[in-house]
């Protein structure tokens, strides 16, 4: 993968990136009362709660794209949410955009389980 990096100098660089390892942290944020309240709507929908927060969810490396599209299971299945992206690669840290893309017909095969087999849109350019 290949991304346009901006320093905080004003330099401009590309850089190679091979992932190794890809983790989602979900059921994050500074307001936990929000977090608890997004909880307890998933609860709702029949979708359990996690024993605590954070949760990491490990993806397989192959789910993360930098295309312009790509294939859901139906057109109203499906809620993108932007993400930062953290990119670590020796002793840089990448701060990037990202989306989780939940889907409410997966939710019920658990986000453990979804969330391994979800594509993560990647941006091509990132602050270090």
């Amino acid at each position: 993968m290949k991304f346009k990096v901006l320093a905080k100098s004003g330099e401009e660089k590309v850089i190679d990136f091979v992932p190794k390892h890809i983790i989602n942290a979900g059921y994050t944020g500074r307001d936990q009362a929000a977090v608890q309240a997004h909880i307890d709507e998933l609860k709702e929908e029949g979708i359990p709660a996690p024993d605590k927060t954070p949760v990491y969810f490990v993806k397989f490396i192959d789910k993360i794209t930098q295309s312009g599209g790509f294939e859901v299971l139906d057109e109203t299945d499906h809620s993108g949410e932007a993400e930062f992206s953290l990119f670590f690669d020796k002793d840089e840290i990448y701060v990037g955009v990202g989306s989780t893309i939940p889907t409410a017909n997966l939710r019920l095969w658990t986000y453990q389980r979804q969330n391994r087999y979800i594509p993560i849109p990647s941006a091509r350019n990132f602050g270090s």
